[in-house]
């Protein structure tokens, strides 16, 4: 929450934020969230965009609690934030979909949640359009 703040007051972007730290803009923003591990050079980099290190005391702390490993996700009640539940809806309806198309095309297996990339852009119709790119590795399940 600090870091959303002092975004907001220094009126950047999460792109101006990215580009400082050498990283994707929805990385980062997953980052400034607290659902990424960062470097501490990156770490480092994100306290003085936005001045948090010139204090010799919250530096430090806020080094470490960006450097952890995170617990992922959110609680497993369904957010009733009309976004969050959109995103929850589109598996509803398509996550069966995906899982068949998934496992025809490449097999009995998921994509990756670890090695993925993703990206979200304005789509260039004159309708305003979402456009988000899901781009995972295969992870084929195994028989032992």
């Amino acid at each position: 929450m600090l870091f959303l703040c002092a975004k907001n007051q220094q009126r950047m972007t999460f792109a101006d934020v990215a580009q400082k730290i050498g990283r994707s803009e929805v990385w980062t923003t997953s980052a400034i969230m607290g659902q990424q591990e960062m470097s501490h050079r990156e770490a480092e980099v994100l306290c003085g965009v936005f001045g948090f290190d010139k204090d010799a005391n919250l530096k430090p702390k806020l080094c470490a609690l960006l450097t952890q490993p995170p617990m992922r996700g959110w609680n497993s009640a369904v957010s009733l934030d009309p976004t969050l539940f959109r995103f929850f809806e589109i598996l509803q309806v398509y996550g069966e979909t995906f899982k068949a198309l998934i496992n025809e095309k490449f097999g009995d297996g998921v994509m990756s949640a670890v090695d993925l990339k993703i990206d979200l852009d304005k789509g260039t119709t004159t309708t305003p359009r979402i456009k988000i790119t899901l781009d995972g590795a295969f992870e084929p399940y195994r028989p032992w």
